[in-house]
């Protein structure tokens, strides 16, 4: 099954309830958090409900390995909310 990297890629201001919980289910609890998740329908609906908030997009399994489940990144530059497809792995690796 794909596997998926999630990003978190903005704060706590005006988030609605659903949307905070939501955030905290895919144990994106602060700004640059980064949770790895098998690509399953449940997952990618909490994605959807947060795309204004989080990045996203697929990694292979030698990537996955490579990665704990949930961690914290260094600061994020420069980065877009939504699918980023290729682009999650230089998101991920930015220092």
């Amino acid at each position: 099954m794909k596997s998926i990297a999630v990003v978190r890629l903005k704060g706590q201001i005006n988030l609605n309830g659903q949307v905070k919980d939501t955030l905290n289910m895919l144990k994106l609890y602060r700004k640059n958090y980064c949770s790895v998740f098998e690509a399953r329908p449940e997952i990618m609906g909490m994605v959807k409900k947060v795309k204004d908030f989080v990045a996203w997009g697929e990694i292979s399994e030698e990537e996955k390995n490579k990665l704990p489940k949930s961690f914290k990144l260094a600061h994020i530059k420069k980065a877009k909310t939504g699918n980023q497809k290729e682009k999650i792995m230089d998101i991920i690796k930015q220092k």
